[in-house]
């Protein structure tokens, strides 16, 4: 189901303790790194419901910005300067941020 609203209004005080204090330094986006290496291991080790967790507080960090605000939240530079996004540049891209 998707995310109508920010994951703040349907998640329980200890989900949101542990997203933005331990996953999300102090509640600041800026500061995501240990977030996105969640994701990585909770879709490594399979466990559905804290990637659905994880998503839905990374949909919502996202939700109402801007391309731009988006590549600069996330530092993403490589991407935005293909011209074409034609498959093979895609692709190069990622084989170049190793994904």
């Amino acid at each position: 189901m998707p995310l109508k609203g920010k994951v703040d209004d349907v998640i329980s005080q200890w989900d949101k303790n542990f997203l933005y204090t331990n996953l999300i330094k102090g509640g600041d986006e800026k500061q995501h790194e240990l977030l996105i290496d969640c994701i990585f291991a909770a879709n490594f080790l399979n466990i559905k419901d804290m990637l659905d967790l994880i998503c839905a507080a990374l949909a919502s960090m996202i939700k109402g910005k801007t391309p731009e605000q988006i590549r600069t939240l996330f530092n993403i530079e490589i991407l935005h300067k293909i011209s074409n996004f034609d498959t093979a540049g895609i692709l190069a891209c990622l084989q170049n941020l190793g994904l």
